[in-house]
């Protein structure tokens, strides 16, 4: 049984989208995009380290704890430093994740994030696309007060915010477990009418260079 999301939050004025092809039946990738209240949605993307059933049973602890936290604490940051402790807590000292963890606010147009040693993000507006600012950020898990990265962005109305898998750069040479998870306003995109869900196609397509959706592309429908 698949703790990954059946279905993603259905909300006016945006649309998400995401996308999971393990390499192996058993890994520690993990996404999910659920909603917190009514003005706010939680967005999480990680990755523990190795594979097989303990980075399994370590990603479904992750997991529940984000979105436990994520219920009662106010930012990400403090969502992630909790979960930080929980985790070393639990003493599986040989593991860890990492995770980016956004809250998207729905009324303000703005989505705050925390970066836990994770890929930045990247976001699109028409045919451009670049990574947020770089800063520093820790994995969960290894220390006691790790340094996270937290940053905040408001979003234009024809934009695509992209949470993108610890595995892609190396996709092209070890075939590795590939998934995005993307959230944009509006209705469609500028000259290529990309929806999410294609832009996480063309994340996880090897052949799509790194950072790069391709409209032209070819993949099969999501």
């Amino acid at each position: 049984m698949s703790i990954l999301p059946n279905t993603l939050p259905q909300i006016k004025g945006y649309d998400f989208g995401a996308l999971m092809e393990p390499a192996r039946a058993v890994g520690g990738d993990f996404y999910d995009i659920f909603q917190i209240d009514k003005n706010r949605i939680g967005i999480v993307i990680g990755d523990v380290t190795d594979k097989g059933v303990p980075s399994a049973i370590f990603m479904a602890q992750a997991h529940a704890l984000i979105y436990a936290e994520a219920m009662r604490c106010k930012t990400p940051l403090l969502v992630l430093q909790r979960v930080n402790n929980y985790l070393r807590n639990m003493g599986a000292s040989h593991l860890f994740v990492t995770v980016i963890y956004g809250v998207l606010h729905l009324r303000e147009r703005r989505i705050q994030y925390a970066r836990a040693g994770h890929e930045l993000p990247i976001y699109h507006h028409g045919k451009s696309e670049r990574p947020v600012t770089w800063n520093p950020g820790q994995p969960l898990g290894l220390m006691a007060n790790p340094a996270f990265d937290e940053q905040e962005m408001h979003l234009e109305k024809i934009q695509v915010f992209s949470f993108i898998p610890m595995a892609l750069p190396i996709v092209e040479t070890l075939k590795e477990n590939f998934m995005a998870s993307n959230v944009y306003t509006n209705s469609s995109m500028p000259d290529t009418n990309y929806p999410p869900k294609k832009y996480a196609i063309c994340f996880g397509n090897p052949s799509t260079p790194l950072m790069k959706a391709q409209p032209k592309t070819t993949m099969s429908p999501f």
